[in-house]
């Protein structure tokens, strides 16, 4: 419904048809770059280099950044009991994911774009990502969450956007989405 793409357009991956994004107050198509470097990004599909350790791949992140305080990252990783020293191609899809959110919170960017964030992971791992989530937050530090899941939102979130056909169709809290949420029911 166009989740993905919002966020692909706010880091100048894609450029939109017509009209204007800003990110921390910068135009994305002018200065992408220095979005990129300025926000953290899981993506909804990640792709992990083989023949490196987790560990090797963060620490590779980390010199691209600059400035990424390696403990933080550690300390994420053990959060989330990632082990740094599997093989990036002989992860799971949740140690994929984990590795993923490390990067993207390990240099405590202002702004986090997450796209699902939270598929492929067990049920204590999810608490772990809401809690870093519920920090950054209290930190006064913004994170944007694309998610088909509306208990997701309705825990984590102040607001959330419903998107149809590329749309913005309604931005409410997450309780008040519930609420007018449409059910089906068979019998």
């Amino acid at each position: 419904s166009g989740k993905s793409t919002l966020i692909h357009i706010l880091l100048d991956f894609i450029r939109p048809s017509h009209g204007q994004a800003l990110v921390l107050g910068m135009d994305c198509q002018r200065n992408g770059l220095k979005v990129r470097r300025l926000v953290g990004y899981l993506p909804q599909h990640l792709t992990l280099p083989g023949g490196i350790t987790a560990g090797q791949l963060l620490e590779r992140f980390a010199a691209l950044r600059g400035g990424v305080d390696l403990t933080f990252a550690k300390d994420l990783a053990a959060r989330f009991q990632l082990n740094l020293d599997l093989l990036c191609d002989r992860l799971s899809p949740a140690e994929r994911r984990k590795v993923g959110l490390v990067q993207a919170f390990m240099h405590r960017p202002e702004l986090v774009l997450l796209d699902e964030p939270s598929r492929d992971l067990d049920p204590s791992a999810q608490m772990e990502l809401y809690r870093l989530i519920a920090e950054f937050r209290a930190e006064g530090r913004s994170v944007v969450i694309a998610s088909q899941s509306i208990s997701d939102m309705e825990r984590i979130c102040d607001r959330v956007a419903v998107f149809h056909h590329g749309r913005v169709i309604a931005v409410e809290r997450g309780a008040q989405l519930r609420a007018r949420a449409i059910r089906k029911i068979e019998m």
